[in-house]
């Protein structure tokens, strides 16, 4: 399991449409916090924010599905039709951050 080897980290990964952006994963520690700051819960229902690409974009799941897919969304507009898709599950993010050159 992922937390039970790093919490949070940081790295690159190269998006199914071919662009790459950094991916920051929040600390345990630090996720709720972060999801109400950005009042996820209100603008995005079924989906957990994750962590960012270190600038305007946050991560997130959609929470509503078993091992739902990952977005990018901007944080100015967490809107449903904003987001795009940057993974099919979260295992996926690993696996692209771990495989990354």
């Amino acid at each position: 399991m992922f937390l039970g080897r790093s919490d949070g980290g940081t790295g690159e990964l190269t998006t199914a449409s071919g662009l790459e952006t950094p991916i920051d994963l929040w600390q345990v520690g630090v996720l709720m916090g972060r999801n109400t700051e950005y009042s996820v819960p209100k603008f995005l229902p079924g989906h957990f924010a994750i962590g960012s690409d270190g600038g305007s974009e946050l991560l997130v799941i959609e929470v509503s599905q078993a091992d739902g897919p990952v977005y990018l969304v901007p944080a100015c507009d967490l809107d449903v039709s904003a987001r795009w898709a940057v993974a099919a599950c979260f295992s996926e993010i690993i696996e692209k951050l771990a495989t990354h050159t």
